[in-house]
């Protein structure tokens, strides 16, 4: 049987690393400055390509829409691949300055909490850029936008799968939906 979490921490788990977007400022705001500086190739690939993008008025106003959306499809994907292991209550939030799906309590092993973190970004830019390419030239902009705020938006997703790379697979995460905790097994 393929184990993704535990809903206690094992013996010989100590806490290694711990992340908490809303007491440590310094890294609140580096992961926001990453965000726009994410943003930025869109912008230059827009440029460069000297995409015209045919502006009408409806699909214009959809751009907060669609960004809102994907930012609640974002949050029900991590949802889904939390549910996929687990039987806890995942736990919906906004915190003023992000929304969040997290499962406070319940330890996930590194590779399904890579699969939680991961996900959002390769399914929603994928239907994205998807939906660029087949629907009427009206929809390339706010889609294009509506990409690259996303894609801006996974960059607490990707900084947490970096920093994933130096533990080893038996590595437990638990996400509190601010930050989440690293449990290593002790070293004997």
């Amino acid at each position: 049987m393929n184990i993704k979490s535990v809903d206690a921490l094992p013996e010989g788990y100590q806490l290694d690393r711990e992340i908490n977007l809303e007491k440590d400022k310094r890294l609140f705001w580096m992961i926001n400055i990453l965000s726009i500086v994410l943003f930025i190739p869109f912008v230059l690939i827009a440029i460069v390509l000297q995409i015209s993008f045919t502006i009408e008025i409806i699909p214009v106003m959809m751009i907060f829409p669609l960004s809102i959306g994907a930012i609640i499809i974002h949050e029900l994907i991590h949802g889904f691949f939390f549910k996929r292991g687990t039987k806890q209550k995942v736990k919906f939030a906004f915190h003023g300055w992000a929304a969040s799906a997290s499962v406070p309590g319940v330890y996930f092993y590194k590779h399904h909490y890579l699969k939680v973190g991961l996900s959002p970004a390769i399914i929603l830019n994928g239907l994205l850029i998807f939906l660029l390419l087949v629907l009427p030239n009206a929809w390339f902009y706010p889609l294009y936008i509506t990409l690259a705020i996303h894609f801006g938006g996974c960059i607490g997703d990707f900084y947490v799968s970096l920093l994933l790379r130096k533990y080893d697979a038996s590595t437990l995460i638990e996400d509190t939906g601010v930050g989440m905790k690293f449990y290593t097994k002790t070293k004997c």
